[in-house]
């Protein structure tokens, strides 16, 4: 994908998931990533979805969130569909991502992005997340939830009484 058609996408791979990506207003490039992978069988539907953001500090944030997305969602259909416990293929398709983002150095320096990923089946989503990016359910009525924590130190600051504006 080009860098023009990265800045603003639009992924639809069923009428019941969707996803969109935005440059947003105050980087030139799209240095967000998403990936859906989507099981249906029999009235049995199931969705990955997984979502990173570019340090825009880091060198090739872009490049980082597109390897991200793409070796969690390879990663954790082939671990699920092995049979392996969720948590694990969680932890396992983390730790590979995060191989495969250190991999793809820029001018030799080591990109970075965070990441939030669902699995979504009929009756349960779980979620795992590393950094700064939160997960949300949004209704089709528009109301939305908050289903993850920040896993970042101002997040740990926060949950020790710190106010927001000081961590």
């Amino acid at each position: 994908m080009s860098n023009a058609e990265r800045n603003h996408y639009t992924r639809t791979p069923a009428d019941w998931v969707a996803g969109c990506s935005d440059v947003g207003l105050r980087h030139t490039s799209n240095q967000d990533a998403l990936c859906i992978a989507i099981r249906e069988n029999d009235g049995d539907r199931t969705a990955l979805i997984a979502v990173a953001d570019g340090v825009s500090t880091a060198a090739g944030s872009e490049i980082a969130s597109s390897v991200a997305v793409e070796r969690t969602i390879n990663v954790l259909q082939d671990r699920l569909a092995g049979g392996i416990s969720e948590n694990v293929a969680f932890v396992q398709a983390f730790a590979e991502a995060n191989r495969h983002v250190l991999a793809a150095k820029v001018e030799g320096e080591p990109s970075a992005c965070t990441l939030v990923t669902a699995h979504v089946r009929r009756a349960s989503i779980s979620i795992a997340n590393v950094g700064d990016s939160r997960a949300y359910w949004v209704g089709d009525d528009g109301t939305y939830t908050l289903l993850s924590t920040d896993d970042s130190m101002a997040q740990a600051r926060m949950m020790l009484g710190m106010s927001r504006d000081d961590a």
